[in-house]
């Protein structure tokens, strides 16, 4: 099987990329051990996009702050 990367590289930096690709392993997870089988018909768990489903769990990912400029003093000589 491929990887999954569900559109993990839109994210610009790798702290994002990390944080959503954590969120989907935890969903993944989540679904395998409440069932979910990829190899058969999984009728119950009702993944049609086209139908309304009911949430179960709601994950929500907050980006952790980055400092991108850090000015640094000039040495000064003696």
């Amino acid at each position: 099987m491929p990887n999954i990367k569900g559109g993990a590289n839109r994210f610009k930096n790798k702290t994002d990329r990390y944080n959503y690709l954590k969120t989907l392993r935890d969903a993944l997870e989540f679904l395998l051990e409440t069932g979910f089988n990829p190899y058969e018909d999984n009728l119950e768990f009702n993944l049609n996009e086209n139908e309304p489903t009911k949430v179960i769990k709601t994950i929500e990912v907050k980006p952790t702050p980055t400092i991108t400029n850090i000015e640094k003093p000039l040495l000064q000589e003696n």
